[in-house]
C-alpha cells in the first residue's frame, strides 16, 4: 500500500513539473504574440497620405519581426493631433509606438524609451549661407547622411512681398519690424523647425536672450501657430502667407509640396520649374537633430519586444530591398541608427532655450 502510495505522489508531482513547464511555455509562447500594434505618427501628413506611405509596413514588418521570434497580427498606422500628444499617450501607455521630433522627445525622455533614431540623405550645400541655397537647383548628396535638418525661413517670390523680404535679405537690411509685421505660418509649438529654431533664429539675429529684449514668433503680430508640416508649404504657396518656417525637405524634397505647386502652378511646372524656383529662403537656423521612433509604456511593450521592434524597424529601413525601405523613403528617411544620448543634446539646449 505504501509503494503504492509512493508511486502516485511521484506521478503527481511529475505531472505537476509537466504542466508547470507546459503552462511556462505556453506564456513564453503568449508573451511573443502581438495580436496588434498601432503607431500614431507626427502630423506632419494627412492621415490618407501618411496611410498611403506606410501601406507596405503591414506586410514587411511582421515578417521582420518573425526573424526575432515574435508574432505581429495586425499594424495600424494613425496621425496625431499634435507631437505633444503623441507623447503623452507613449508615457500613459495608451500609445505602442510613435514617431515625434527630438525637442519632443527630451520632454518625456524620463518617460518614455527611444528605439531608433531617423537618419537623411544630406543636401550638396551644408551652410547658413541664403546665397547656397537660392542659386540654382538644389539637389541631395548620397555620401552625407545629415545628422539633423535646418529649420528654413520660406518666402514666395511671386508675390510683392516675398520679393520685398528677400531682397532685404540678401542685402542684410532685414529688421525686426519687417518680420514681426509679416504675416507667418508655423507649426505647433513642440515642433522644433517650425517654431522652437525660428524663435531662437529671431533672438539670435534681433534679441539679447533675456527679459525685455528677447524674441520670439510668440511675439509676431500674424503668426498662424498649429499648422501641419504640409498645410505650413502650402499657406505660402496660396500666397496665405508672407513667412513659412520648416525645414529643408519640405521644399526640396517632399512629394506633397511638388504636389500642390504642380496644381497651383501648372504653367511653370509644364516649363519644368520645382518649388524652389519661387519659395526662396530667407535665413537658415542651426540643425534641429532627426526624428525619432519611440515605445509606448503598455504591458505589451516588454523589454524584449522592444528591443526586437527596434531591430525589425533598422533591418528594415537600412535595407537595399525597395519592398523593405519604401515606406521609410516615402517620410524622407535614409535610414535609422540606434539613439545614442548624447545625439540629444543639442535638443536639449534648444528647449532649455526656448523655456527660458
Amino acid at each position: 500500500m505504501k509503494k503504492l502510495l509512493a508511486i502516485l505522489l511521484v506521478a503527481v508531482c511529475m505531472f505537476s513539473v509537466f504542466a508547470q513547464g507546459a503552462a511556462e511555455e505556453k506564456t513564453a509562447k503568449d508573451d511573443k504574440v502581438i495580436d496588434n500594434l498601432t503607431l500614431v505618427y507626427a502630423p506632419t501628413y494627412e492621415l490618407e497620405t501618411l496611410t498611403k506611405m506606410l501601406e507596405p509596413l503591414k506586410e514587411s514588418l511582421p515578417r521582420a519581426l518573425a526573424k526575432y521570434g515574435y508574432t505581429l497580427n495586425s499594424f495600424d498606422v494613425t496621425v496625431g493631433t499634435s507631437m505633444e500628444i503623441i507623447a503623452e499617450g507613449l508615457a500613459a501607455g495608451t500609445i505602442d509606438l510613435g514617431v515625434v521630433g527630438a525637442t519632443t522627445y527630451v520632454l518625456y525622455e524620463d518617460e518614455i524609451n527611444a528605439l531608433a533614431q531617423v537618419s537623411r540623405i544630406g543636401y550638396e550645400k551644408d551652410t547658413r549661407d541664403i546665397a547656397d541655397w537660392n542659386t540654382g537647383n538644389v539637389h541631395k548628396d548620397e555620401n552625407f547622411m545629415s545628422p539633423g535638418s535646418r529649420s528654413v525661413l520660406w518666402v514666395n517670390i511671386l508675390t510683392e512681398k516675398g520679393r520685398e523680404l528677400l531682397s532685404k535679405a540678401e542685402s542684410g537690411n532685414l529688421t525686426w519690424d519687417d518680420l514681426q509685421n509679416a504675416k507667418w505660418s508655423l507649426g505647433k509649438t513642440t515642433s522644433a523647425t517650425s517654431f522652437i529654431l525660428p524663435s531662437l533664429w529671431l533672438d539670435e539675429m534681433y534679441g539679447t536672450g533675456v527679459g525685455e529684449s528677447k524674441k520670439s514668433v510668440e511675439m509676431l503680430k500674424n503668426a498662424s501657430v498649429g499648422n501641419g508640416g504640409s498645410a505650413i508649404i502650402e499657406a505660402l504657396l496660396l500666397g496665405q502667407c508672407d513667412i513659412a518656417a520648416n525645414y529643408q525637405d519640405k521644399v526640396y524634397g517632399e512629394q506633397a509640396t511638388f504636389d500642390a505647386f504642380e496644381k497651383l502652378y501648372p504653367e511653370l511646372a509644364a516649363e519644368g520649374k520645382e518649388p524652389q524656383d519661387i519659395l526662396k529662403a530667407i535665413a537658415l537656423t542651426e540643425r534641429s537633430v532627426n526624428e525619432v521612433w519611440v515605445a509606448g509604456t503598455g504591458e505589451k511593450m516588454t523589454e524584449g519586444f522592444c528591443d526586437a521592434l527596434a531591430k525589425a524597424l533598422m533591418d528594415l529601413a537600412n535595407s537595399d530591398d525597395p519592398a523593405d525601405n519604401l515606406p521609410f523613403r516615402n517620410l524622407n528617411q535614409s535610414g535609422l541608427v540606434v539613439p545614442l544620448p548624447e545625439y540629444f543634446e543639442g535638443a536639449r539646449q534648444q528647449v532649455a532655450a526656448a523655456s527660458n
